[in-house]
């Protein structure tokens, strides 16, 4: 996304107006959207209200709830403190913190976010902690999905280190290790990143993508997304591209409800 101002990149304002259009018309029963990072270009006040803007512009009431993860572009290059950068992402997003978690239709959305101004991004004890008391009470039967600005080492295009330690090194949080084991123990997770900019496929030198990922929870068993990085996914799905792409995610007996497409959620926020 990168939002700066309308007259500064105005492709980024209308990329993301039209992704939310996309979004509402392709998926009409959408519960919810969700972001991984990388709201603003600046985090800058300015930014946050050219972004607030942009969405009131194609949202209304009746429009499905966007929640906001953070990235390091809306931390890093603001100027504030830490606390200062997410005092600023919680007034114009409406997020509870950095990291929070959700129920929608009966599934478990986790929002994780960096504790720091480092730009490869650090996940704290106390966040893992929360991370591991909230898949606990998820269980493992049904699917939790998860969102974090930057991907895991060796995970998708632009992280793999492993292949290519020149050029895939758009990876980070320094814990990721550690989460890397926890979510191991959960097959039913399904983690979603950004960051890279790097295409699905890519591999060697970028070839990039000035988007953010952007998927929409819609109807049972379908998801709307606009954007690029899935770091992993169930057995069983499929995409349909096009600017948007329509996913369906299918566990291992074929099938994933989703639940209805009514307004029903829950939020779980961090003490």
């Amino acid at each position: 996304m990168h939002i700066i101002s309308g007259e500064d990149r105005p492709q980024h304002v209308s990329h993301l107006k039209a992704a939310l259009l996309d979004i509402q018309k392709l998926s009409p029963d959408s519960i919810g959207i969700f972001t991984v990072g990388d709201n603003t270009d600046r985090g800058k006040e300015e930014n946050y209200i050219c972004l607030r803007e942009t969405v009131d512009s194609v949202m209304d009431e009746n429009s499905p709830p966007i929640y906001y993860a953070l990235g390091n572009h809306d931390l890093v290059y603001g100027g504030g403190s830490y606390e200062e950068q997410v005092a600023l992402f919680k007034q114009y997003t409406g997020m509870p913190s950095a990291y929070y978690s959700v129920d929608l239709a009966g599934t478990k959305f986790i929002v994780l976010g960096s504790e720091s101004l480092v730009g490869e991004g650090t996940i704290g004890e106390k966040q893992l902690d929360w991370l591991r008391q909230e898949l606990a009470a998820a269980g493992k039967n049904q699917p939790v999905f998860l969102f974090l600005h930057q991907p895991l080492i060796d995970t998708v295009s632009g992280s793999l280190y492993s292949q290519d330690p020149e050029t895939q090194t758009w990876y980070g949080i320094d814990t990721g290790d550690i989460l890397r084991a926890i979510l191991k123990e959960y097959p039913n997770a399904v983690l979603f990143t950004g960051h890279t900019h790097w295409t699905l496929e890519s591999s060697g030198s970028p070839s990039c993508l000035a988007a953010a990922l952007t998927p929409a929870l819609s109807t049972p068993r379908q998801w709307g997304i606009c954007g690029t990085t899935i770091t992993t996914a169930p057995r069983g799905r499929k995409a349909i591209l096009s600017r948007c792409m329509t996913i369906t995610f299918c566990s291992g007996d074929g099938s994933l409800s989703m639940g209805s497409g009514a307004r029903r959620r829950s939020s779980s926020f961090p003490s």
